[in-house]
């Protein structure tokens, strides 16, 4: 058989037997190990419990890993369009630092301009965010959600704001070590 004729009888049999597409790894998997159990059902010692644990423990972490990366890609994803706005705002703010003469009225306007100028990055970068986000989540039906799908998406979120976080770490002090707010 070919593999496109193999693929539609396949097909065919999961739609007779009701299977979805999102119930065929949980299926496996659980099969994969039922079987393992089975096949050593007579010698069963403490390795098979072992290495039942260990397989479903790097599953999980390997899962875990999957909704990280996809959290940060998003995320960096996000920040990329930012980046060229504060690499801007950042060296004119330290070009105005090195100036030799400034007056109070320069370093209000210092401060104004950083402050629309983080407001706007902020603003473009959430705008970004959240399409990135939505793009991640398309792939969830807006039907009822099986608790995976609801653990899986809070895991993502949970992701996503531990990078903003990041990135919010990094980016103050720099922005908070510029010259008119030591002044």
């Amino acid at each position: 058989m070919r593999p496109n004729r193999f693929r539609h009888y396949i097909e065919r049999i999961a739609e007779k037997l009701g299977v979805k597409k999102e119930n065929i790894l949980p299926f496996l998997f659980t099969f994969i190990i039922v079987i393992f159990a089975f096949l050593h059902l007579t010698h069963v010692d403490n390795l098979i419990i072992i290495i039942i644990a260990v397989a479903v423990i790097v599953s999980l972490t390997l899962i875990v890993l999957w909704i990280f990366m996809e959290a940060g890609f998003a995320v960096l994803k996000s920040l990329f369009f930012m980046g060229a706005e504060v690499s801007l705002l950042i060296f004119l703010s330290q070009s105005y630092c090195d100036a030799e003469k400034t007056l109070s009225v320069n370093d209000d306007a210092l401060r104004s301009l950083i402050f629309i100028s983080l407001a706007y990055i902020t603003f473009e970068f959430f705008k970004s965010l959240i399409a990135a986000l939505k793009k991640r989540l398309d792939n969830i039906p807006d039907k009822e959600w099986p608790w995976e799908k609801v653990v899986i998406v809070i895991l993502f979120l949970l992701f996503t704001l531990s990078f903003i976080y990041m990135i919010y770490q990094v980016v103050s002090p720099i922005i908070l070590n510029i010259c008119i707010y030591k002044r």
